[in-house]
């Protein structure tokens, strides 16, 4: 398998599962991250927290519902969590669906998928330590060449800089804090620039490719929205539909390859 820097060098799309196959199984579970590798996604979206006991989880929110109402994750143990069903929710058919370990998340995408991991600041959680224990993890599984590590949490990027300047990093657009490609790149080093569909705009597009930066948006869902992706030269598509937009990408190369 190629490093995911080669994979970049050598593709012209990167096609993510947002959170996995997440509009046909459970988002942030096993069963979406299979799906999305199945259904031809080149890389899983997901998010990590650590439990009260210093475990890896993934999961979108820093809070799951539980039989006693909503909790935060890092207040419960990983054996408390490993009994909350998160599957059932969404369909039956996924009931006894569990949070998933970060560690056996990885087993399942090593040597088969890159990954963009998003970085979440938790409150009660030092970042050093946090990020500290998702980078030892991922070099205990041997999948570092796989993985980029994203944040919207700009001090989050500073410390993986500073301490894991191979790993390559995605600043995450945020509207309340505007800052362009050109001054993420600047201040934290990155290697990509993420932003939602509705927030990607011609100006950003234009500091993208002036900054020689990977361009990433997420919930590209259906024809139109990959329309609008292809129109600003997004080149990593996050999508909670990965089949659907897998579609897209290889219409667009038979007809590409047609006309010449």
């Amino acid at each position: 398998m190629q490093t995911i820097r080669e994979f970049n060098d050598t593709h012209d799309f990167i096609l993510a599962g947002h959170r996995g196959d997440s509009a046909n199984a459970p988002e942030n579970t096993m069963s979406a991250f299979e799906s999305a590798i199945k259904v031809g996604a080149d890389m899983i979206e997901t998010d990590v927290y650590l439990t009260a006991d210093k475990q890896i989880v993934l999961h979108h929110n820093s809070t799951i519902m539980t039989p006693n109402g909503k909790q935060s994750i890092g207040a419960l143990t990983l054996s408390q969590l490993k009994k909350i069903d998160i599957g059932s929710s969404f369909s039956p058919e996924f009931f006894g669906e569990r949070i998933p370990e970060f560690s056996e998340f990885l087993l399942l995408i090593k040597g088969r998928a890159y990954l963009n991991l998003e970085i979440k600041p938790q409150n009660g959680i030092n970042p050093t330590e946090y990020i500290d224990l998702i980078v030892k993890k991922i070099e205990e599984v041997g999948v570092a060449d796989q993985v980029m590590l994203a944040s919207y949490f700009y001090d989050m990027l500073a410390e993986i800089q500073e301490r894991y300047p191979n790993y390559p990093t995605a600043g995450i657009y945020i509207p309340h804090i505007p800052l362009m490609p050109h001054e993420l790149l600047a201040k934290y080093g990155i290697s990509a620039f993420i932003c939602s569909l509705s927030s990607l705009n011609k100006k950003i597009s234009d500091d993208v490719k002036a900054c020689n930066l990977v361009l990433g948006a997420y919930s590209i869902d259906n024809e139109k929205h990959f329309a609008k992706a292809m129109r600003y030269g997004v080149k990593a598509l996050g999508s909670n539909c990965p089949a659907k937009i897998a579609e897209l990408m290889r219409n667009r190369t038979s007809q590409s390859t047609a006309s010449k």
